[in-house]
């Protein structure tokens, strides 16, 4: 491994993990280095190797109705987050409505399908189990 590969990955990996961006320090020094590329004028040392800032103006857009059309959906539907603290009204609604699984997955930071990526799975397997037996003309977890 070169220098600067060690650096990246020693920085990043040990600001992801202080972030709670993710808690797994394995997975942060396998997922994060990748991400970044070392910038020796910068301010910071390192930049994004995509120029995320530069999207910003669609980020709104990309979300607006997301809720809704996860709502609407005709089909067993599970949502799988770290914390409900960022749930919108909608859902929020949706959920206490029945409308809905959700499993909220302690202990994680932001990417937690690489915290606890065991538990991620048990969830998904228990939602689908689960659903192959609904048969009330709903589409089950995978129907086409």
């Amino acid at each position: 491994m070169t220098s600067e590969i060690q650096a990246i990955d020693k920085y990043v990996t040990t600001h992801s993990v202080s972030t709670n961006t993710i808690r797994n320090a394995y997975s942060a020094r396998v997922s994060i280095p990748p991400i970044f590329k070392k910038d020796p004028v910068a301010v910071f040392p390192f930049q994004w190797r995509t120029p995320l800032r530069s999207t910003s103006p669609y980020w709104s857009s990309w979300f607006e109705g997301l809720s809704s059309e996860f709502l609407k959906t005709r089909a067993a539907r599970l949502l799988v987050l770290a914390g409900t603290d960022r749930l919108d009204d909608e859902l929020m609604i949706g959920q206490m409505q029945g409308k809905f699984q959700l499993v909220v997955v302690p202990g994680v930071g932001h990417i937690l399908q690489e915290d606890d990526p065991t538990r991620l799975a048990e969830i998904l397997v228990e939602f689908w189990r689960r659903n192959e037996r609904v048969g009330l003309g709903v589409k089950r977890v995978g129907d086409i």
